[in-house]
Formats: C-alpha cells, sequence, structure tokens
C-alpha cells in the first residue's frame, strides 16, 4: 500500500512540475505573438466654426483599401478619417507603424490631406509580406459638399457612396492596380467624374435618379479589366452629361434606362471587327435609332427624343474587347 501511495505520489508531483514548468513556455510564445505583429488604428477629425461647407479632401496613399461614406446624424465634425493598419511577421518586435510608413495630416479652411507613403529605403517586397490590411475609411457629414482627388500609386481599392440628396463636387480616382466603384443613388453631382486605373482593374459606375447642379464631364479609363455602368434616369436631370469610356483590354458592361422626355442619350460605340455578338445586342435596344459604320467599326445609337432639354452624349472606346451586357431603353 505504502508504495502504491509513493507513485500516486510522484505522479501528482510531476504533473504539478510538468504545469509550472509550462507557464513561462506558454507566456513566451504569447510574448513572441504580440511582438510580431503591428496594430494600428486612429482617427482623425476636421472640424471647423466657420460655416464653411465646401471641402476639398486629397487622398495620396500608396496601398491600401479606401471607402468613403456619408453620415446623417448630427454629429460635431465635418468630416473624419479611420485608420486601421494590421502587420504580422518576423523582426516585428520593437517597432511601429512609422518605421515603414512616412504619414501627414494638413486640414486647413477648405482643404484637408492626408498621405500615407511608404518610406524611402523600406524593402518592398518583404514589407508588402508583413502587411495584412490597410483601411481608410473616410466618413462624411451629409451637408458637406466634397470635392475628392485620390491617388494610388500602387494597388487598392477606392469605393465611394453618396446617398440620398446628398451633393458631391468632382470626383478624381487615379490607382495603379485596383478596382473602383462609385454609386451615387439619388444624389446631387456638381461637377465632373473621373476614374483611371493605370494597370489592371476595374470601374463600375452606378447612377440612380441623380440631379446634376452643372454640365458634367466622365472620365472612365482602364489598361485591363472591365467597365460596369448603369444609368437609371427617370427624373430630370437639369444639366447635360459628356463622358468617354475607354479600355483597352477587357469588357464593357453597359445598362440604361430613361423613361423621361426631359433627358435624351446618344451613344457612340467603338468595338472589335470580331464581335458579331453586338449587332444582335444593338438590335434588341429599345427607344434608340441606331446606325452603323461598318468601315470604322462603330454603333451610333441616338434615342428617339434626342436632341431633348438635358442629354447624356457618352462615347464607348473598346476596340480589344467585347460588349457583354447591352441593356438599353429609353421611352
Amino acid at each position: 500500500m505504502k508504495r502504491k501511495y509513493l507513485a500516486i505520489l510522484l505522479m501528482l508531483n510531476l504533473f504539478f512540475m510538468g504545469t509550472i514548468l509550462s507557464i513561462p513556455s506558454s507566456i513566451l510564445i504569447s510574448e513572441y505573438i504580440l511582438a510580431n505583429r503591428i496594430d494600428k488604428s486612429d482617427t482623425l477629425y476636421c472640424s471647423s466654426t466657420e460655416p464653411l461647407l465646401k471641402k476639398e479632401l486629397n487622398l495620396n496613399i500608396d496601398l491600401g483599401q479606401v471607402e468613403i461614406n456619408y453620415i446623417s446624424q448630427p454629429v460635431d465634425y465635418l468630416m473624419k478619417v479611420d485608420i486601421v493598419i494590421e502587420m504580422g511577421g518576423n523582426n516585428l518586435a520593437g517597432k511601429s507603424y512609422s518605421d515603414f510608413f512616412a504619414f501627414e495630416w494638413q486640414n486647413t479652411s477648405d482643404i484637408v490631406n492626408f498621405t500615407l507613403e511608404i518610406k524611402a529605403g523600406v524593402d518592398l517586397d518583404r514589407l508588402l509580406a508583413l502587411i495584412e490590411k490597410i483601411n481608410i475609411l473616410v466618413t462624411l457629414r451629409a451637408d458637406v459638399v466634397c470635392d475628392f482627388n485620390i491617388n494610388m500609386k500602387m494597388d487598392g481599392d477606392v469605393k465611394l457612396t453618396v446617398p440620398f440628396k446628398v451633393s458631391v463636387g468632382c470626383i478624381t480616382t487615379n490607382i495603379t492596380n485596383g478596382d473602383i466603384l462609385y454609386n451615387i443613388n439619388f444624389g446631387i453631382v456638381g461637377g465632373n467624374i473621373t476614374g483611371i486605373i493605370q494597370e489592371t482593374g476595374n470601374i463600375e459606375i452606378i447612377t440612380t435618379e441623380v440631379e446634376y447642379t452643372q454640365n458634367s464631364t466622365w472620365s472612365l479609363d482602364t489598361y485591363d479589366g472591365d467597365i460596369s455602368l448603369q444609368i437609371y434616369q427617370n427624373s430630370n436631370m437639369n444639366a447635360n452629361v459628356s463622358g468617354i469610356f475607354s479600355i483597352t483590354y477587357g469588357n464593357i458592361n453597359f445598362k440604361y434606362r430613361d423613361n423621361n422626355d426631359n433627358s435624351g442619350a446618344y451613344f457612340t460605340l467603338y468595338y472589335e471587327v470580331n464581335d458579331l455578338a453586338l449587332a444582335q445586342k444593338i438590335s434588341e435596344v429599345v427607344g434608340f435609332d441606331t446606325d452603323l459604320d461598318p468601315e470604322q467599326t462603330i454603333f451610333y445609337l441616338e434615342s428617339y427624343d434626342y436632341p431633348a432639354q438635358n442629354n447624356y452624349n457618352l462615347l464607348f472606346y473598346n476596340p480589344n474587347g467585347r460588349y457583354l451586357i447591352l441593356d438599353i431603353v429609353s421611352s
């Protein structure tokens, strides 16, 4: 019996010793994981005591995800920018995001500049392997009219949503690789709309019952990607829209709905000579006269009510791609 009790005591001692020995090991592992991470979040505010509600926002970013929204509830700021940077990997102990990025925030009475750039001398390949997330969320008060200038030197996406009865000025986005989305839903546009992708990415623009306070020029251009355009215009535009949509390699998806006698449309479509399906799609267009220039490979579409009080006049240049969706109706 004594041997049995001694054996039990020996097993208990070994168990407790193992547990005690394992505690420092767990702590070291936890500390190692935390020491090899950078999790940075910050919020920047733009406030003003002046009754100035016209702003210009310049975003100069090397890479990341940019999202711009509006808030209708009463708040004590005109604009805020939430930043989230998450990095993980070896040799991050004792480092912060400022070891890799140059950060700048300038807020004057009418111009706001936000810059997030990779510092000179940083090993780019190593940095890209460490980055898990870079998110920039911009929130504007609904009564602020803002011009947007967004420049992204490397990779990332830009999404802008303009809600009901919110006014926006000029919108310009220029990125290298990534996607651009403009969604203007019953909003008010008082400027030009530009989206440029230098290398690879898709551009999508959705306008629903948009009102224009001045004539607007649209310029969308991507080297290798798709352009998707949806226009729903049953209310009065109050101004004219002209534009050029250009793709080097990619496809165009185009939907247009117009049920307003005060709105007309004229579309010019350059296409690839072997796109035989396009002729069938053109034959299904409703409310337009169509004309073909076979030598130039151009389709002209003119709504029955063109020219109207206000008009869309858009040119699509897509010599190497296809028109996948061409759903055009005017009544």
